[in-house]
């Protein structure tokens, strides 16, 4: 363990002294043009912005080109304070509140040899880095050979982007980066196995296959994946145990959904507010109330489906009567057909 912590800490500061010297260089570059200091600075500035944003938007295209050129669809798709979400209510939409530069969501279409198509997808991001880079070298050493230092400046972001791209690109610098995760698909071991499990699940879910619908042997997974991993398959068994309205099922996948609470996003703790709703557990309700102002903030109807089942368990049937409507015609158009179907069902019950 103490082996590992220092690994880490020696992978962030090797990270950091990578960008020092990119961002040297960029200063260098800056202040080789031929202008007054303000310029110089502006250039800089401007000039390592642009690598930033050139490099981002080409990853996150590269991303969802090799999507659709491999049978999976884009989920959602952002790039800085811009968002289009196929699961959202709204589909387009503006936040302040990303927690990226870019990032892209793709969901399988067919389960046809998902593990290769996914690689695809994981490189796609890769090769957009490179070709993010090889624009920005590329206009620096053409101005360069045309004698243009001014305008050969302006593209000082370059040696930025090429720090991106190694840390994205060399598996271990991050344990999810891209070149970890293609470094993962293109073994064949536990960790492969059970992505591609993963993989497989939210396509039957994409087909129409509601959680208790899906084939069981897809919720099993092993004990040496990541905790992000595992967070997602206890997440969706939850869900499967809650369909199935098995109580012991939902208390034991509770736990060990929580035991992950450090790394859950909203939606998951959001599910354990609802699976102890459902169980009547007035203690761990009060603990998780503070998570229905975030219930509307969620994409599709898990949110909604929490906050009618919450009413009821407040005895709050006129809510219940007027969400209940509304409710199922968010399932009727859930992303995932699959969920949406697991939704309306729960909502059904009441």
């Amino acid at each position: 363990m103490e082996q590992t912590k220092k690994d880490r800490v020696m992978k962030k500061i090797l990270i950091a002294v990578m960008y020092l010297c990119a961002y040297l260089t960029a200063v260098f570059i800056s202040l080789s043009a031929p202008a007054g200091v303000g310029i110089k600075i502006a250039i800089f500035f401007g000039g390592t912005l642009a690598g930033w944003l050139i490099t981002a938007f080409f990853h996150e295209a590269g991303h969802a080109v090799a999507a659709k050129c491999n049978d999976f669809d884009v989920a959602s798709f952002s790039f800085l304070i811009f968002r289009y979400d196929k699961q959202a209510i709204k589909k387009f939409g503006i936040s302040l509140k990303n927690a990226h530069l870019g990032e892209t969501d793709v969901v399988p279409k067919s389960e046809e040899n998902i593990g290769k198509r996914y690689a695809l997808v994981i490189a796609g991001g890769i090769v957009g880095n490179v070709i993010a880079f090889a624009i920005l070298f590329g206009g620096f050493l053409t101005f360069m050979l045309l004698s243009l230092p001014m305008y050969a400046a302006l593209f000082c972001g370059m040696p930025v982007a090429l720090i991106i791209l190694i840390i994205n690109a060399v598996p271990g610098f991050l344990p999810d980066n891209d070149g970890s995760k293609l470094a993962v698909m293109l073994k064949n071991d536990e960790l492969c196995a059970d992505t591609i499990k993963l993989l497989r699940l939210t396509a039957e879910l994409y087909e129409g296959k509601s959680y208790a619908e899906a084939d069981e042997a897809l919720f099993d997974y092993g004990e040496d994946i990541p905790d992000y991993l595992k967070a997602s398959f206890c997440l969706m068994k939850l869900r499967r145990a809650e369909e199935r309205f098995e109580p012991a099922e939902i208390v034991s996948d509770m736990e060990k959904l929580q035991s992950y609470d450090d790394i859950l996003d909203d939606e998951g703790l959001i599910e354990l507010l609802f699976a102890d709703i459902l169980l009547e557990d007035d203690e761990r309700i009060k603990k998780y109330e503070y998570l229905l102002d975030k219930c509307d903030t969620l994409p599709g109807a898990s949110g909604m489906r929490t906050l009618v089942y919450y009413a009821n368990y407040k005895g709050d049937k006129n809510y219940v009567k007027t969400a209940l409507k509304s409710a199922k015609k968010i399932c009727a158009k859930a992303y995932l057909k699959g969920d949406g179907k697991f939704n309306t069902e729960m909502l059904s019950r009441l």
